[in-house]
């Protein structure tokens, strides 16, 4: 535990003659070594764009707030209670994008590619390298949040 003060100081003016005087109270406060380290958070990372915070949207909070939040299309996930710890915000699920990029394939890419109106790719068709050829048709598509699996350059 330490000590701090601080001083809180008005000036009068005793008459148009006189000279200035400042009185002056001086206040001893008790600080808690904790308190006086609080860091704070920010507004979390994606509101607005990836989540909702349907509550007052602060431009800071202090350790240990917590605020409830949503995400929002094409993000899936309900959402959640986030918890402001150490200046940084700790979230048990993240906003993520509806469709995650697609698997990756041996010897081959994805050449073509749609995206939804978000810009989240949801089709994506193959091709494999030169002396390889695909296991089946080209495309694949993205449903409910999961890529089937990809074809194989055989």
């Amino acid at each position: 535990m330490f000590y701090s003060f601080y001083f809180h100081c008005i000036y009068h003016l005793i008459n148009m003659k006189s000279s200035l005087t400042l009185l002056c109270l001086v206040v001893w406060v008790n600080v808690d070594a904790s308190s006086a380290q609080t860091e704070y958070c920010g507004k979390p990372e994606g509101t607005g764009r990836r989540m909702e915070i349907p509550d007052q949207v602060l431009e800071r909070y202090k350790n240990g707030n917590q605020i409830d939040y949503t995400c929002i299309s094409p993000y899936k996930d309900p959402g959640g209670k986030a918890t402001c710890k150490n200046g940084e915000w700790h979230m048990p699920v993240e906003c993520n994008a509806s469709c995650p990029d697609p698997p990756p394939i041996t010897n081959g890419d994805f050449t073509k590619e749609k995206r939804d109106v978000e810009g989240v790719i949801t089709e994506v068709s193959y091709q494999c390298s030169r002396q390889y050829t695909l296991s089946f048709t080209a495309s694949i598509r993205c449903l409910n949040g999961k890529w089937p699996s990809p074809p194989k350059c055989l």
